[in-house]
């Protein structure tokens, strides 16, 4: 390109004498329109930018500006798998932002990832730090806004939507509770604050590790199964409870001993005592600390204080230690009728004149021994 008395000349000139000199054209530096030196066309621009005749250079038409659509590759975001939109634009776009009110405002400001379209990727945990992720089954949908903006000013913006959701333990959906997806639908936000085991049916189940216990099959049996309790030894601390005849004391390897309540038709009942390491229904009476009742044949000797209520606890008087059948409960304490049993007053009297002898070793245990013969 060259100007000749203002006006612009495209093509070789020609001398006087007719003949053309030789001229190479210039095109290294540019890539549309003609060269400086010869006026050859070095070029011409794609589909939707213009050539700038000032620098022969191509760029984007603002004619074409503006959203022309939005793909969405998945819309709904799972706990490891990231919603995902593809937003494309025409004509230059120098900046880009994506925002949501709910969440916080702009997600994204900057450079478009291309020319023509941006990508955006959202996750489970970028959503976190934001807001407190709190759903039910059909989970949460929020809108986005994605504005574009070119070199000149002009302003675009579009709008899309995702949805976060949650997949249960079983495949079906379940609920968000504090930010964190439930096990599944049944089981719900029932493990959030603070609550460490709830009921699932007739099991415990343990909101730390997902581990359960069958209560059912722990504490009964097919006529009378145990069943789980809410709350039963702490707040959010649900517990099995056992039936009568079922086992409600355990000694661990140290010797202590933990007892468990007994309950019946799916209900706790107080009634219903730990005696001799059994659930024993009948009981009505809760003695005071350090006083003993009997019940039938059976010694009712503590109540333990717990979250759900007082425990009576105590032995059968008919232990195969205390006589069997022969053993009886008289007042507030077990009569031992076997001379060489066990004896351990208040608790454990000998009958007759038997006394009760400890050893020279000492301990709370002795034995019921006959009176010695007058000598004769």
């Amino acid at each position: 390109m060259r100007q000749d008395q203002g006006t612009v000349v495209i093509g070789e000139p020609v001398d006087a004498g007719g003949a053309v000199p030789p001229c190479t054209p210039a095109c290294e530096l540019v890539e549309c329109g003609p060269d400086p030196v010869c006026g050859v066309l070095c070029g011409v621009c794609p589909e939707g930018e213009s050539c700038n005749l000032a620098d022969g250079q191509c760029s984007l038409n603002e004619a074409f500006f503006g959203f022309t659509g939005v793909m969405t590759v998945n819309e709904d975001v799972y706990r490891g798998s990231p919603g995902v939109v593809t937003l494309r634009f025409g004509g230059p776009v120098q900046r880009i932002e994506i925002s949501s009110a709910a969440l916080g405002g702009v997600l994204f400001g900057g450079r478009p990832d291309e020319d023509t379209q941006h990508t955006f990727n959202l996750t489970w945990e970028a959503v976190s730090q934001r807001v407190e992720l709190d759903f039910d089954v059909e989970g949460r949908t929020e809108e986005f806004t994605a504005r574009i903006e070119s070199p000149s000013g002009l302003v675009d913006t579009v709008r899309f939507t995702l949805r976060w959701l949650c997949r249960g333990d079983d495949g079906g959906p379940a609920p968000a509770c504090e930010g964190e997806c439930a096990p599944n639908a049944a089981i719900g936000c029932r493990c959030a604050n603070g609550v460490t085991r709830i009921c699932d049916g007739s099991s415990t189940y343990q909101c730390d590790d997902g581990s359960r216990q069958d209560c059912a099959v722990l504490l009964g049996d097919d006529e009378e199964p145990g069943f789980c309790v809410e709350d039963l030894y702490v707040e959010g601390g649900a517990g099995c409870v056992g039936t009568v005849g079922a086992r409600c004391k355990y000694t661990n390897d140290d010797g202590e001993s933990f007892y468990l309540y007994c309950g019946a038709n799916g209900r706790l009942d107080l009634s219903i005592a730990c005696v001799s390491g059994a659930c024993r229904a009948g009981v009505n009476v809760c003695p005071p600390l350090g006083a003993a009742e009997c019940v039938g044949e059976d010694l009712i000797h503590s109540c333990l204080d717990g979250h759900s209520g007082r425990l009576p606890v105590g032995d059968s008087c008919q232990n195969e230690s205390l006589g069997g059948a022969r053993g009886r409960c008289q007042v507030d304490h077990c009569v031992q009728p076997a001379a060489g049993g066990f004896c351990g007053p208040p608790l454990v009297q000998c009958a007759g004149e038997m006394s009760c002898e400890f050893s020279d070793e000492g301990g709370d245990a002795g034995m019921c021994l006959e009176p010695a013969s007058p000598e004769g």
